[in-house]
């Protein structure tokens, strides 16, 4: 199968069961990642991974954020918050430093 078969096959699933990815496919998708083009040289330095009990914490971190903005959120809105990174065994976030490139400008 080609990359735009991939793209144009590929589907969202709301929740994602165990077992998360193994150490050895992790690897082999941090190793991709960081060949995508990058013309900018703004590729993202580092992953961090959020698995087991600090996936509860981002979701209080979700809830807190919230609250901070609305003091009038709904207790449906904040379990919506709080259970959203429980959907899956393991989340991955890019960090990458924003900028602005010189070269790009418009």
């Amino acid at each position: 199968m080609n990359a735009i078969d991939l793209l144009l096959t590929r589907v969202s699933s709301p929740v994602l069961e165990e077992p998360a990815p193994t150490a050895e496919q992790l690897d082999l998708m941090y190793r991709a990642a960081l060949r995508g083009p990058d013309h900018g040289g703004l590729r993202p330095y580092r992953f961090l991974q959020i698995e087991g009990e600090g996936r509860e914490k981002l979701g209080q971190i979700f809830v807190d954020a919230a609250r901070a903005e609305r003091a009038d959120i709904s207790e449906q809105e904040v379990q919506k918050l709080f259970n959203a990174p429980l959907r899956a065994p393991l989340i991955i976030v890019a960090i990458a430093p924003c900028s602005r490139i010189p070269k790009y400008r418009l």
